[in-house]
């Protein structure tokens, strides 16, 4: 059986299984695992032993390690800790599996591990033998000194071929865009329907202008991704469609996006690649504020939002009105049609005025005007009066210059 279609597989056991079994299957596990528990427990005291599953199946997931190396490090002055980590049996990119391999020890028998891990939250009642890779951790990326992941000499010198193969100098810079569509979780987990995911598509088409005038600014630029609906079309040599390109693999991939001057795009998993590399990221077309707001604001990079509209009137919401409408937090396509509204993707001239702004502010050579501060400052200000309570640090988000002049209605 082939890794891509055992999800479906199991999904289909675990159906004809049943719930009242599952939960039956799952006692009788955390009974044979407790004289392992008792042990967990009982040392306690001198050192704590968690247990963890990596989940390889997505890229995005699997980068969730990243923030975990470093919230490790943090906690290193607390009491002693040993994490016991296994690894999901589908793997989507093995080039990044090996760099964490090299950056923690990954043991072979992740099932016993994630059993022992429910047992222990079972008879415990509680998470603290449980380590969690979540996406929140990403930014304590942002102040840690370096990364944890390193290229080899041997991978740098496969990079320079990769490099030369694409036809890009070995001392250019480069920039990596993506756009999302349901092209790559169709073709992996086809066994799913992923239309709920839906409200966070664009076509990659519209960062063709975008693309361009990078290139125009010395940049190769490179469209990433797995498996696409459509092909990036440009006349210009510097515009590389990567994604659809011969030479697209698995470490190429992980390189180009761990090397990139900075990735502009979606805020599909790919994105977390550069992230957990320290490369600048901005989002385009990005769909739920709250998101940015509750886990992206370390990142002081500008991003562009998708704008909602009623499909009837064509009135487009605000910020209070998106709020008042429960759709601040959506994350499903239903939520939007149910309620009536559309989301409006950003237009290329957007996209373009997005990347050059982000150009500027990394060369250092942005200045922004004390109108565009006071229009940034009023919309953060609005934004916390409809959104819950942060605790996540100081809010660095920032919002396209251009985007929010262009759409001040979102102020009203």
């Amino acid at each position: 059986m082939r890794a891509a279609e055992r999800p479906a597989f199991v999904r289909k056991i675990r159906r004809a299984v049943g719930p009242t079994a599952r939960a039956t299957i799952a006692l009788v596990q955390a009974v044979a695992l407790l004289p392992f528990v008792a042990i967990v427990v009982a040392v306690r005291p001198f050192v704590l032993i968690r247990f963890g599953v990596m989940d390889a199946s997505r890229i995005g997931h699997l980068c969730n390690t990243g923030g975990y190396l470093c919230l490790r490090d943090l906690n290193r002055s607390g009491r002693r800790t040993v994490d016991l980590i296994g690894c999901s049996s589908i793997i989507c990119n093995h080039q990044l599996k090996v760099m964490f391999a090299r950056a923690l020890h990954i043991y072979p028998f992740a099932q016993l591990l994630s059993s022992l891990m429910r047992a222990c939250r079972f008879w415990t009642r509680g998470d603290l033998h449980r380590i969690k890779f979540h996406f929140s951790d990403l930014r304590f990326l942002e102040t840690a000194a370096e990364t944890h992941l390193q290229f080899t000499e041997d991978e740098h010198a496969q990079g320079r071929k990769l490099l030369e193969r694409l036809g890009i100098p070995i001392d250019a810079s480069w920039i990596c865009l993506h756009n999302r569509d349901s092209a790559y979780l169709d073709k992996v987990q086809s066994g799913l329907d992923w239309t709920y995911h839906g409200y966070r598509d664009f076509d990659i088409q519209s960062m063709a202008l975008c693309a361009e005038e990078l290139a125009c600014r010395g940049y190769y630029v490179l469209r990433m991704g797995s498996a696409t609906e459509q092909p990036l079309v440009s006349s210009n040599p510097k515009v590389i469609d990567y994604a659809n390109h011969i030479e697209r693999s698995e470490f190429a991939d992980i390189y180009l996006l761990g090397n990139c001057q900075f990735y502009l795009g979606s805020d599909s998993g790919i994105f977390a690649v550069s992230t957990i590399f320290k490369r600048p990221f901005a989002f385009v077309n990005f769909p739920v504020p709250q998101t940015i707001y509750s886990f992206y604001h370390w990142n002081s990079h500008p991003f562009i939002l998708k704008r909602a509209r009623h499909m009837k009137s064509g009135h487009m919401l605000s910020l209070r009105e998106l709020s008042e409408a429960g759709l601040a937090t959506a994350v499903h396509t239903q939520s939007y049609s149910a309620a009536g509204i559309e989301l409006i993707n950003n237009s290329p001239e957007e996209i373009l005025d997005l990347a050059a702004e982000v150009d500027d502010r990394i060369k250092g050579v942005w200045r922004a005007t004390q109108e565009d501060e006071e229009l940034q400052q009023r919309f953060w200000d609005l934004f916390r009066q409809h959104a819950p309570p942060h605790h996540g640090g100081e809010i660095k988000a920032r919002i396209g210059v251009a985007f929010l002049r262009k759409h001040a209605d979102l102020l009203n």
